[in-house]
């Protein structure tokens, strides 16, 4: 017969209250109730609550709904929760019993919320494969010990326990259609797709729309084994500048797209450790880009005094074309590319960083194309860690500067990056006289005078 309940339980950092009606207290073949659940991390409620297949380290998160079991199918309706008490959504959870591999049918596919800044979430989470361990409690969050990490450090150093994955199969599409989040942080919507078997993850797409353009990615894990091997892939396609700022006034309306892509393969237990040992390459350019007023609203920052120094004081900067690339081998990164083309400069740079470090080297050097603009003729190195970087004007004449090296930045052609941006029909991107340029320094690297660089002043 029915078993009425009601109750509050606290264990460690979990809270959970609960009302509602047990088909049967002795074989839990039935549950309806009302549910409240807070705490530190999602990832300490496998193996709680009954819940058949871990879940991953999170902020900490409130949430509440109407849970429902029947046989063996859980329903989560009217789910609401958030994060940190600032990310706020709402939608559905279903986990249908799992029918034998052969008879699975399609996931359920994911709908439009039914109010803005909200997901459906619906899912087809598969079997939990073999039992698991107790949560841990009062200690780091579930699958989530934190080493090495310190002050100087940006990189998650978080460890995830591969072996979760190992136990459970798992199909979950994911849309929401518009996020709410800070001003600061252009992202629009947010789809994904993840499927899990046999200890393999993959997450294709997981695309966010990112200030009227598009963040395209796609993830792969393999936790076979005890150190999980990833291959991340992302591609940052047709970006606009304007939307970039939260303030509209700091840049200029209708100022060109950026587009770029990362490619990483690696093999560790955190962010940070496969990072460290990594092997790709990161590339990103940008075309008919003016930035206006940026430079005031960056007077507190390094990056803002930089781009005073390289464009002789100019408040607006008008970019015709610009591209970077940078191999990365064992986690360190070296540039084979980088050049940006504005109006009255053309900039050339050459350095590298080390992702396990975390620190970086690069020298830029401008180029002024009217000699009569007071515009700075020497160097600017960048420098120092990724959490606190420095620059300084590098000493002596523009010709003794860097030399070759900045010539010897081989041209992976710019012309591979451009379907990232696709400006539209009409519009000159100036990029082939820019690789133009780049491919005569190039050229003259491979000589004595290998500073003699050629300047086209077409526009």
């Amino acid at each position: 017969m029915p078993f009425p309940v009601k109750g509050q339980l606290d264990a460690g950092t979990t809270y959970v209250a609960i009302e509602g009606v047990i088909a049967d207290a002795a074989d839990i073949s039935g549950i309806d109730v009302n549910l409240r659940i807070e705490g530190q991390t999602l990832a300490n409620l496998y193996p709680f609550l009954l819940l058949p297949l871990p879940l991953p380290a999170s902020p900490p998160y409130r949430l509440q709904g109407h849970l429902v079991l029947k046989g063996n199918r859980y329903t989560m309706e009217d789910l609401a929760g958030n994060w940190l008490e600032r990310h706020h959504w709402q939608g559905r959870l279903r986990r249908p019993g799992a029918p034998p591999p052969a008879d699975r049918g399609p996931p359920q596919q994911a709908a439009q919320a039914g109010r803005p800044g909200a997901a459906d979430w619906r899912g087809n989470e598969a079997k939990r494969r073999q039992a698991c361990g107790v949560p841990v409690r009062n200690q780091q969050p579930a699958g989530c010990e934190v080493e090495g990490e310190g002050v100087n450090h940006v990189l998650p150093a978080g460890r995830f326990d591969g072996s979760r994955l190992q136990k459970i199969d798992a199909e979950v599409d994911f849309v929401a259609t518009k996020l709410v989040v800070p001003e600061a942080l252009p992202l629009e919507s947010l789809k994904a797709s993840l499927r899990l078997r046999d200890a393999r993850l993959k997450v294709d797409p997981l695309d966010f729309g990112f200030a009227g353009g598009t963040i395209a990615s796609k993830v792969a894990l393999d936790a076979r084994t005890p150190t999980i091997q990833s291959d991340v892939q992302i591609d940052l396609q047709r970006v606009r500048i304007d939307k970039l700022a939260p303030d509209p006034s700091t840049i200029a309306k209708g100022a060109g797209r950026v587009g770029g892509t990362l490619r990483l393969k690696g093999a560790g237990n955190s962010i940070a450790d496969a990072a460290a040992k990594a092997d790709g390459r990161i590339s990103a350019t940008v075309v008919n880009g003016r930035i206006s007023n940026l430079l005031d609203a960056a007077s507190g920052l390094n990056g803002g005094k930089v781009l005073a120094l390289l464009a002789g004081g100019d408040k607006d900067i008008v970019i015709r074309c610009g591209g970077v690339n940078f191999d990365i081998a064992g986690g360190r990164g070296k540039s084979t590319l980088f050049v940006v083309d504005t109006e009255q400069t053309q900039v050339l740079g050459t350095g590298g960083f080390d992702l396990e470090h975390e620190r970086f080297d690069i020298t830029i050097a401008p180029k002024p194309k009217d000699f009569g603009l007071l515009s700075l003729r020497t160097p600017v190195r960048l420098h120092g860690s990724f959490k606190e970087p420095d620059f300084e004007v590098v000493k002596g004449p523009l010709v003794a500067r860097v030399g070759a090296a900045l010539g010897l930045a081989a041209v992976n052609p710019l012309a591979a990056l451009l379907p990232l941006i696709e400006t539209g029909p009409g519009e000159e991107t100036n990029c082939g006289t820019v690789q133009r340029q780049v491919t005569d320094a190039v050229r003259q690297a491979g000589t004595p005078k290998a500073t003699n660089m050629k300047v086209d002043k077409k526009p």
